[in-house]
């Protein structure tokens, strides 16, 4: 550490913090007289390994490989908090509490400027899974964005672990959130988006074709205009979740489903034998409830 004592403020030269293998530097100042900082914050060598024993939101693993690079320069003043750089993640393997199969080949840049951020991801896969995305923070105070998602194939019934979509479905979870807030902030993220993968399947239900845009605002999450492909047939219509803990509905469906094989679907949902055939036409209004166990006792519809 090499740093300065100045009137009404301080000046950090150099400031090396080294852990494992890796290490940042930090230099800059802070303003005592006029609340304000200016650090720039550079990694020499940062490696996804040693982040994973440091974070409570990515496992421990021996095979967690890759590197971070970090070069931004964060500010403060009375017109609040400003950034400015990069940061980018090349051939990144690391394992997180809420999937099955670590997260590998992840390539993402980060671009900073002023209160906003550029975020693209050139490629992420875990086990069948592989998506590309654009992310931009219109506003990173107020946490508002704009994104666009696009995958070959999602395989969440392999991706999840065992209980997370139970857990969605029942508004509870025991693992920490994959997008924390910062401590004492309560601003949840905001904004839209659209998602397209060719193919998904959840709950053994294989949707090919989809396509959905996203809304988030502080009370709800709502996937809307909904579009896929079922069992020889099509399905369209929404989703919505409900953010607010006060709130006992935890989400709302309504589907419109058109020439979709019932044998087939049966099938997929874990049916055996041919229980019934024909084609399902069909408009699906449902709500359910929270920490309803079973999850069904809480539908409603």
């Amino acid at each position: 550490l090499a740093a300065e004592l100045k009137q009404g403020g301080i000046e950090i030269k150099a400031l090396a913090l080294a852990f494992g293998e890796s290490s940042v530097r930090i230099s800059g100042k802070a303003d005592m007289d006029k609340p304000g900082y200016a650090f720039s914050i550079a990694s020499e060598r940062l490696l996804v390994h040693d982040i994973a024993h440091l974070s409570p939101y990515l496992e421990k693993s021996a095979t967690a490989n890759g590197a971070v690079h970090v070069d931004v320069v964060v500010s403060s003043n009375n017109a609040g908090k400003s950034y400015k750089g990069n940061a980018s993640v090349r051939d990144a393997k690391f394992s997180s509490a809420h999937f099955e199969r670590p997260f590998e080949g992840v390539n993402a840049r980060a671009v900073f400027t002023g209160n906003s951020a550029d975020i693209k991801i050139t490629s992420l896969k875990t086990g069948s899974t592989e998506l590309r995305a654009g992310i931009e923070v219109t506003d990173i105070k107020e946490r508002l964005v704009r994104f666009e998602v696009d995958s070959t194939g999602i395989d969440l019934d392999e991706a999840l672990k065992t209980n997370v979509v139970h857990d969605i479905f029942s508004g509870k979870s025991e693992r920490p959130s994959p997008f924390p807030l910062p401590a004492g902030e309560k601003t949840k993220v905001k904004g839209a988006g659209i998602v397209r993968a060719d193919r998904l399947k959840l709950r053994g239900l294989i949707m090919k074709g989809l396509s959905f845009g996203v809304e988030l605002d502080e009370k709800e999450t709502r996937l809307k205009d909904m579009a896929f492909g079922l069992n020889s047939g099509s399905a369209s219509g929404g989703l919505t979740f409900m953010r607010s803990h006060d709130d006992h509905v935890l989400f709302r469906l309504g589907m419109d489903f058109f020439n979709v094989n019932i044998q087939e679907l049966i099938k997929d949902l874990g049916g055996k034998g041919m229980v019934m055939s024909g084609e399902l036409n069909a408009r699906v209004d449902l709500t359910g409830e929270k920490a309803k166990n079973p999850v069904s006792s809480g539908f409603n519809g």
